[in-house]
């Protein structure tokens, strides 16, 4: 059966009353953390900048102050009162790369809890948790996935050789051993380590290639340094952050054609030090050895229309706070969400705050690999074209039919969560209604006792925005299977064909 006529299977989405919107707008192995005190965890630096003339430069900005270029712009909207945070970032990985991909997330990426979810067939979540709260002993609600998903679509044209497999085959070689900084190596998750010397240790002993940096480190007043670890990862960037250690052979500082300000360290590196417990599975609570702290995308431009109504909808619809700096060789805008109450019972109140980067380095726009010379562009481009292929039909039974399609480009996607009761089905009303008004690239799916999931795929951009909601708003919502390719577990029903779609609960 088209595609075209699986989705009419399906209702449609309940279109929301305006009226009812709030105010009327509708607009694994463990790295050992150290246990030395925050003391000597700041005296380290100091020492290793008197002892290490590879960092001199470094050094340097930080003993005679560091001019800003920052042009900050706070957007809260006074809405403080919301309870949106980042709570994921999700990647997609090419197929047959499953068990690479959580053999990494299991042993060396610091996470706990983590898991190989099946989604149906072949398909699969590669999951771990980063962060727990030492007080209360639960989790904070910090995850980065893998989405392991062969029979989705992903290509913009049959059989064209990109998709997915294609895109993460070349981002690979393009990245090679890691010994030069290129165009793709700002799509990274950065992570916060009580211990990088053992970080090091642990990955080389590994076989991972690694490529190692420094930065001035300014929080609060005090100033030092912090050291940067990267490994690549199913064509992403793993980048372990903290302060720097003994072993520092092959360190050197970010060149100003890298983008220095892009990889800058936000958080509070001595505050999430508390945070970085040894707890025995006595107490209930496993080791805390990362946390994640930050999730960039490459762009190729970021004050193009479409990328700046990404920022108004993170804006308006969860009220983050958006601040942009910029210098000759790059802009980069920062999305955080401080101001909300809900971020503050998942880690912020410890100083664990996540940020979102979008990086558009004019240094680091396009990469050749052998014969083939592609862009960041022709990246968002292409996964543009993937979203109006699948998500925009079909056409003769309006756009919100469109909403229970899929590509595989929607796993590629931060998540923003509003886990409030109170308020839940305005804030469900009011995405669906400017997502619907727009009419965007959405897919969107019901999850049981986890409300409504809005996965967008804005132009002008390759990283997807999610939207979830603790509520469900509309009727004849699908679930995920991934044995089919439109990823919808009631299409799978309705197919009459079994498939190993599990978790077939679904919301009408």
């Amino acid at each position: 059966m088209a595609l075209s006529d699986r989705s009419a299977l399906l209702p449609k989405t309940d279109t929301p009353d305006v009226a009812s919107l709030d105010n009327g707008k509708s607009r694994k192995k463990f790295f050992p953390v150290a246990g030395l005190a925050i003391a000597i965890l700041v005296a380290s630096a100091v020492v290793f900048a008197k002892n290490n003339n590879g960092i001199s430069s470094t050094m340097e900005a930080v003993s005679t102050g560091v001019s800003s270029s920052e042009l900050t712009h706070n957007h809260s909207n006074d809405h403080a009162e919301y309870g949106w945070y980042m709570y994921k970032v999700a990647f997609p990985t090419a197929n047959g790369t499953s068990d690479d991909a959580f053999d990494f997330m299991l042993h060396h990426s610091g996470g706990s809890t983590c898991e190989k979810v099946s989604l149906g067939c072949s398909g699969y979540k590669i999951t771990c948790t980063f962060g727990a709260n030492y007080l209360t002993g639960s989790d904070l609600d910090r995850q980065i996935h893998y989405v392991h998903a062969p029979a989705l679509y992903s290509q913009a044209k049959e059989n064209d050789e990109w998709g997915v497999d294609g895109w993460q085959t070349f981002v690979q070689e393009s990245m090679g051993n890691l010994t030069d900084f290129s165009a793709f190596m700002h799509n990274k998750v950065q992570l916060f380590v009580g211990d990088i010397d053992t970080v090091i240790e642990d990955l080389e002993s590994s076989g991972y290639n690694l490529m190692k940096r420094l930065s001035v480190y300014e929080v609060e007043g005090t100033a030092g340094v912090a050291a940067h670890v990267s490994t690549q990862v199913e064509g992403k960037i793993w980048e372990f952050v903290g302060f720097p250690g003994k072993n520092t052979a092959g360190f050197t500082d970010w060149a100003d054609a890298e983008c220095p300000a892009a990889h800058k360290v936000d958080v509070n590196m001595t505050k999430l030090s508390h945070l970085l417990v040894d707890h025995t599975q006595t107490k209930g609570l496993r080791r805390n050895s990362s946390l994640w702290i930050s999730v960039h995308t490459a762009a190729s431009d970021i004050e193009s229309t479409d990328t700046q109504k990404i920022f108004t909808d993170l804006r308006e619809l969860t009220g983050a706070i958006t601040s942009i700096h910029q210098s000759d060789h790059c802009k980069v805008v920062t999305v955080s969400s401080t101001m909300n109450t809900d971020n503050l019972d998942n880690g912020a109140e410890f100083g664990d705050i996540v940020t979102m980067k979008y990086v558009q380095n004019n240094n680091f726009q396009k990469v050749q690999v052998g014969k083939k010379l592609r862009s960041i562009s022709d990246y968002e481009d292409y996964i543009s074209r993937v979203h109006k292929k699948y998500l925009s039909k079909p056409e003769k039974l309006g756009k919100a039919y469109h909403w229970r399609n899929w590509d595989h480009w929607l796993d590629q996607h931060v998540g923003l969560k509003w886990t409030e009761s109170s308020g839940c089905h305005a804030k469900n009303q009011a995405v669906t209604e400017r997502l619907l008004e727009d009419d965007e690239y959405v897919g969107k799916r019901a999850i049981h006792e986890d409300g409504d999931h809005f996965y967008v795929g804005y132009e002008g951009t390759a990283m997807c925005i999610e939207y979830n909601t603790e509520c469900h708003h509309g009727k004849g919502e699908t679930n995920t299977c991934t044995c089919l390719k439109e990823n919808s577990n009631e299409l799978a029903n309705a197919s009459g064909v079994h498939y190993d779609c599990y978790h077939d609960d679904y919301w009408d």
